[in-house]
């Protein structure tokens, strides 16, 4: 079995039954964030518009892991938004 990467798929090749599976990988555009109506990046533009510095960063994490929590981590992903929040009161 021969694995050759590629910038965004990935070729397994099984010499045996001379077949290709391919499975597209980018991970700078993964597909739990485009699981909405809207893109998770176009709901951090908007929520994080007029924000700066930390307080930008820290409300463009809640944003990504609330929007994700449903396709990826679960309650983790929940957690980490917390924590966010968290950081955004200050504490």
């Amino acid at each position: 079995m021969g694995i050759k990467m590629s910038k965004y798929i990935l070729e397994i090749r099984d010499k045996d039954q001379q077949s290709d599976i391919e499975i597209e990988r980018n991970p700078a555009d993964p597909g739990h964030y485009k699981t909405k109506s809207m893109e998770c990046r176009e709901v951090i533009k908007v929520m994080t518009e007029g924000l700066n510095g930390a307080d930008a960063y820290y409300m463009g994490n809640v944003m990504k892991y609330l929007y994700r929590y449903a396709d990826k981590n679960g309650t983790e992903d929940l957690d980490k938004a917390i924590t966010y929040i968290g950081f955004l009161k200050g504490e």
